[in-house]
């Protein structure tokens, strides 16, 4: 269970009469999933809750009422493998976006037959682009907004409002201080890339999306904002469509979902191998989602007789 969901697993394990923590019922299920006797989890040395609520867990997990923490866990893995981007660095999100437009740049230069531009013109194509990108996602959720009345009015879990706020505050210091310039009058007036920008615009999406998928997983909205930030930030619509289609698709649901929402992808793809390879990751990522819910499946079943 990663530490994004825990404010969604909360609130489902709450209404199934559960207390305990997201993490430490995902360790006991992880446990019974792997066809281990309760006693180990109220006995012994690594004990881990008591005799009642083992076996509370346990009726859950058969009644399949705890399904929800697998099909949230494969969701994420499929997603993160099919869109490795969501795990890079600053220094590889700058490289990749570098890369990228410049060859987009070479494409436009080609096409229009014309001469190159000077070395200059390379430096920071995106230094316009980027203050604008940014003042776009802060309208979606002005400074003002930003406080725990603000988080919590928007349906931020309340597990992650704490968090959200304080990375909030220490990114805003850093998008301050890379603005050059500030008169609006002016036309130089530009945004320096700064560590953790795709951040600080993720954190904006993330209380968007959040107030307007009210029904979605906030590990599935935290998934969304990023991809949708890279997407914003790198002008790759593939990126944005992604982050947002995890929402409407519901890619949480299962893997019915899931095959539905990569399949909406298919149209961002133009060329046939650009097609086939993100294809090709889908079905990697896919069949491992499938694997293990089969597996879990199959050990379940075991425990039932």
């Amino acid at each position: 269970m990663g530490k994004l969901s825990e404010g969604f697993a909360k609130d489902r394990l709450f209404v199934l009469g559960l207390r305990k923590d997201p993490e430490t019922v995902s360790s006991v299920v992880a446990h019974l999933s792997q066809g281990k006797s309760q006693y180990a989890l109220y006995k012994g040395t690594y004990s881990v809750v008591s005799k009642v609520t083992a076996r509370k867990i346990t009726r859950l997990w058969k009644e399949g009422k705890l399904s929800f923490l697998l099909d949230l866990s494969q969701a994420e893995k499929s997603i993160r493998q099919a869109f490795p981007v969501l795990g890079e660095t600053d220094e590889e999100r700058r490289a990749r976006v570098a890369t990228e437009e410049e060859e987009r740049m070479r494409e436009t230069i080609a096409s229009l037959k014309v001469p190159g531009p000077r070395a200059t013109d390379w430096e920071d194509p995106f230094r316009f682009d980027r203050l604008e990108a940014v003042r776009e996602a802060e309208k979606l959720v002005p400074q003002e907004e930003w406080s725990i009345a603000g988080l919590e009015a928007a349906g931020v879990p309340q597990g992650e409002v704490l968090r959200l706020l304080l990375e909030y505050d220490a990114l805003r210091t850093k998008r301050e201080g890379a603005q050059i310039g500030t008169d609006p009058r002016s036309e130089d007036v530009w945004m320096m890339d700064f560590p953790g920008i795709d951040r600080y615009m993720a954190l904006h999406y993330s209380v968007d999306f959040q107030r307007r998928y009210p029904r979605a997983p906030f590990e599935m909205v935290s998934i969304a904002a990023d991809l949708c930030a890279k997407g914003v930030l790198g002008q790759n619509i593939r990126y944005t469509s992604a982050g947002e289609d995890i929402l409407r698709y519901e890619a949480w649901r299962g893997a019915e979902y899931q095959r539905a929402y990569f399949q909406a992808l298919d149209r961002y793809y133009g060329t046939k191998r650009a097609l086939e390879r993100f294809r090709a990751q889908v079905q990697v990522a896919m069949s491992t989602a499938e694997n293990q819910r089969a597996t879990a499946q199959a050990q379940e079943e075991h425990m039932n007789g």
